[in-house]
């Protein structure tokens, strides 16, 4: 394998929870620094990401709060294609006095809290706004099929909000506001369902509703917006741990787990020695992905180390 000799630096946030220095002494060199070294195969193509995070010499502090960018790296470098797996090691180095064990149940996968500059003011099953960059365009489907029926026009002009909004009137909907109404509906009958939301509908229903041709027009209407948010990351994008099966990282939201590899592997860091966890797997489903969808990770990677 080829190395990339370029480095990422992060200064990660600190929590204090108990100085035991001396408030008027200088504090020199207490950030903690994590360096992302991406990895190419004989392919030339980037598999793996190294992650090292340093505690330096003069770290004193009692905890070590870890918030790794490595999301926003492989983000950088690259898009993951649909079937697609990244590989990361993650490597802690404590080079200070003390010895530092993992904070039970510190470790957090977490969607980001977007700023306030965002536009969107859509909530995902995660109670955040949901990102601008999350950007979904419009697909065909059955249900589109049945309103235009033997109608003939290019996808880009029946997937355009003016036409299904005229389509939509006259099925007796407001028009493409409703679109979602309009789903809810066309698959509960379609399926002989009784579901109260989209959401509540099968895998292969929401997938069907997003798999279709897609096109340039942007989707607008907010339910639909966070359905594919929820499918996106209930569906469609994994992480796989050493000796645990593969989960998606919806379950690593909501159920917030504690990772045996990780509480194993970061016990104990002792003074002046280093822990490394490997072949972490972060990769996306090739058969339920969402074709008009960018695989980008808004993504916060979180855990916290202790003074023992």
């Amino acid at each position: 394998m080829n190395f990339i000799g370029v480095y990422l630096f992060h200064i990660l946030s600190l929590f204090d929870t108990k100085p035991v220095w001396n408030p008027n002494q200088e504090m020199k060199n207490q950030e903690i620094i994590e360096k992302i070294n991406p990895i190419r195969n004989q392919a030339g193509v980037i598999d793996t990401f190294d992650i090292q995070i340093e505690i330096p010499k003069e770290y004193r502090k009692e905890t070590v709060e870890i918030n790794s960018c490595i999301f926003d790296a492989i983000n950088n470098y690259k898009t993951l294609d649909p079937g697609e797996a990244i590989n990361i090691n993650l490597e802690i180095k404590n080079n200070s006095q003390y010895n530092y064990s993992y904070e039970k149940n510190s470790f957090r996968l977490l969607t980001k809290t977007i700023g306030s500059n965002t536009k969107n003011t859509i909530l995902g099953f995660d109670q955040k706004n949901i990102s601008d960059n999350f950007l979904l365009y419009r697909s065909m489907n059955s249900a589109i099929e049945n309103l235009y029926e033997a109608d003939e026009m290019s996808i880009e002009k029946m997937l355009s909000n003016q036409m299904l909004d005229e389509k939509l009137q006259q099925k007796g909907y407001h028009g493409v506001d409703q679109l979602s109404v309009y789903y809810l509906d066309f698959y509960n009958e379609k399926y002989h369902l009784k579901k109260k939301g989209l959401e509540e509908f099968p895998k292969k229903v929401i997938k069907e509703i997003f798999s279709g041709e897609f096109s340039s027009e942007k989707e607008s209407n907010q339910i639909l917006i966070a359905l594919a948010y929820l499918y996106y990351y209930r569906n469609t994008v994994f992480l796989t741990f050493p000796n645990q099966k593969e989960k998606s990282i919806f379950f690593y939201i909501t159920k917030k787990p504690e990772i045996g590899s990780v509480k194993k592997t970061f016990k104990i860091i002792k003074k002046k020695e280093k822990a490394k966890l490997s072949n972490i797997i972060l990769s996306t489903s090739k058969t339920n992905s969402i074709p008009s969808l960018n695989y980008q990770f808004q993504l916060d990677f979180k855990l916290n180390l202790t003074k023992k």
